[in-house]
């Protein structure tokens, strides 16, 4: 599906920015990637088969402040090995289990949450 040109939003329903496009032709670990222009101005990767169709918006699973933490995208240049690595680190995306995530910073937070609700409960 192009949603190219159309906006995308976080979780939360803040604006993360606009996609530009697919930012590798076929699918690469595992995935489809598309670029997404931010403020500042900013492009980043983001794993495209994790959007989805919310009414008239696109979603993004993540919030805006966990996609800007990501590696970003310099001028045209591809990401290099390990921009590649880190993105991948950053959606929990590839390795050596499957593609399950290892740790990635949201599911680390996630995890952090959980163990204290469960310490304030015990």
């Amino acid at each position: 599906m192009d949603w190219t040109g159309r906006q995308l939003f976080d979780v939360n329903g803040a604006s993360i920015g606009v996609i530009a496009g697919a930012g590798y032709e076929r699918r690469k670990f595992g995935t489809s990637w598309i670029v997404v222009e931010m403020e500042g101005p900013r492009r980043m990767l983001l794993p495209g088969d994790d959007i989805r169709e919310s009414g008239d918006r696109l979603v993004f699973p993540y919030p805006r402040g966990y996609v800007e933490t990501g590696p970003a995208l310099e001028g045209d240049a591809p990401l290099d090995r390990d921009g590649e690595r880190r993105l991948r680190l950053h959606y929990g995306i590839g390795g050596e289990n499957g593609g399950q995530c290892k740790g990635c910073g949201l599911c680390i937070g996630t995890r952090r949450v959980q163990r204290r609700k469960m310490a304030e409960n015990a």
